[in-house]
Order: structure tokens, then C-alpha cells, then sequence
């Protein structure tokens, strides 16, 4: 009868171990979330000066307040350096995750403009990285910003790029990327209630983990 006991319990707990095991391993979901976009002074081009922790920010505090924050930004023919992420002369706002993004982002930008924007997103960039340093886009969108101030929304498929698609080990990066030719002059209008821009994501968590 001992014995009987102590193979029963020992089974118990080797059942016991396994589940925990199979639940630890558990895949983690998807999770969406909208990061809306911030800044801090009115002029968002006073708060980009291209060095480490100088870009913009994002998150999931959507903006209450009563005035607009603005950036302006070119294209004028042969500059700025397209191929540059986190370039201090365009809009860009950083935002925390750590995961794997997937499926279709979708941007949300107040602006104005007389030209066509490329709407980029980028992983882990937080300060300028261009020309050789230039990393691949998670995705980008070009879209037209409107005469008069108003929203557009872009849906941005996430590229699946290598053995990890989609991986963010820190943060991902939302930049404005305006054409060269013909020149234009466009403006980012954000972090207000009247104008929250924003970007949704879906991530897969770290294994673990319930968010990114």
C-alpha cells in the first residue's frame, strides 16, 4: 500500500511538472496597441538635435492637451539624405516594445503638405543611422499629406525579413520621409486632443510575456 502511494505521488508530480512546463513554452498571443506621438517643445524641430535619445517619443498615453505641436520638414531637390533613419530633419518618435511586429501597422498623421510623404518604420533606431549604416525598413507607405490641415491613415504591411521577421529588441521608430522632386513643404500636426497621431501595432510578445 507504501508502495502504491509513493508511485501514485511521484506521478502526481511528474504530470504536474509537465503541464507547468507545456505552460511555461505556451506561445504568447498577438497584442494590438496604439502609441500616440509626443514632443516637447511646439516646434518639433527644436527637439531633434541627431544624437542619442533626442528623437521624439511615443506611447500609450493618448495626448490631452489643447495645443498643437508642430514639425516642418523638406524635400528640396538634392537633400535631405534619403537614405537616413532617425534623420534630425525629418519627424521621427520612438516608442518601447521588445518583441516580434507582425501583420499591418496603421499610421495616423495630422499634417498639412504640398507633396507626397513615405511614412517608414524602422526597428530598434534611435538616433541617425545613414548611408551604409542605413538599416532595411520594417515597412513603409507613400502617402499624400492634404492642402489644408487634416488626417490621413496608411496601412503598412510588416516585411518578413530574415529568421526573425519583424524583431524589435528595444523600441521601433515611425519617420516622415518627404520626396526630393518636385520640392515640398510639409508639416506633422500632433500631440493634442484635436490631433493625436498615432500608430497601431500588433506584436508577439517575448515567450513569457504578455505584452511587448
Amino acid at each position: 500500500m507504501k508502495r502504491t502511494l509513493v508511485l501514485l505521488t511521484a506521478a502526481c508530480l511528474a504530470a504536474t511538472a509537465a503541464h507547468g512546463a507545456g505552460a511555461a513554452t505556451k506561445a504568447p498571443k498577438p497584442v494590438t496597441a496604439t502609441y500616440y506621438f509626443h514632443g516637447v517643445n511646439a516646434l518639433g524641430n527644436q527637439d531633434q538635435a541627431g544624437l542619442p535619445g533626442s528623437l521624439m517619443t511615443a506611447d500609450k498615453k493618448k495626448p490631452t492637451g489643447t495645443s498643437d505641436k508642430n514639425f516642418v520638414f523638406y524635400g528640396l531637390g538634392a537633400s535631405p539624405n534619403t537614405q537616413c533613419a532617425g534623420n534630425s530633419l525629418f519627424p521621427n518618435w520612438i516608442a518601447p516594445a521588445t518583441g516580434n511586429l507582425t501583420g499591418t501597422a496603421k499610421v495616423t498623421i495630422f499634417g498639412q503638405g504640398s507633396g507626397v510623404v513615405k511614412v517608414q518604420i524602422f526597428a530598434d533606431v534611435e538616433a541617425q543611422a545613414c548611408n551604409e549604416a542605413y538599416p532595411t525598413p520594417l515597412g513603409e507607405v507613400s502617402v499624400t499629406l492634404p492642402a489644408a490641415p487634416g488626417p490621413v491613415t496608411v496601412s503598412i504591411p510588416i516585411a518578413k525579413f530574415g529568421k526573425s521577421p519583424g524583431k524589435v529588441s528595444s523600441s521601433f521608430t515611425v519617420q516622415l520621409l518627404p520626396t526630393l522632386v518636385p520640392p515640398s513643404v510639409q508639416r506633422a500636426i500632433y500631440d493634442s486632443a484635436a490631433s493625436p497621431s498615432s500608430v497601431t501595432v500588433t506584436c508577439i510578445p517575448k515567450v513569457g510575456k504578455k505584452t511587448c
